[in-house]
């Protein structure tokens, strides 16, 4: 249920602020924290840019793997966010 609230907030309110701490929130559990907003925004630019390789610096209160960095598609990848991607569903 929740990738499909994804999809349908992506073709209905776009990709924007609004739509992914919505998604964070909303569709896992525990919610992310809303910090990640940016991150995941900056991910989803990345990919839809062709560009999956490309390092996003994590907020301060999170890190993963005990990195402070990691390559966009590992946002994707981690916070489900496939549905927001240009061509979705794409092979990371």
């Amino acid at each position: 249920m929740g990738h499909m609230s994804a999809i349908g907030m992506a073709e209905e309110g776009g990709i924007n602020e609004t739509t992914i701490t919505w998604h964070l929130l909303n569709n896992h559990f525990p919610p992310h924290d809303v910090a990640l907003v940016p991150v995941a925004l900056a991910a989803i630019e990345a990919l839809n840019e062709g560009e999956s390789a490309r390092v996003i610096e994590l907020p301060d209160i999170v890190t993963y793997r005990g990195q402070t960095e990691v390559a966009a598609w590992q946002l994707v990848d981690g916070l489900h966010l496939d549905a927001f991607l240009a061509n979705e569903g794409e092979e990371l």
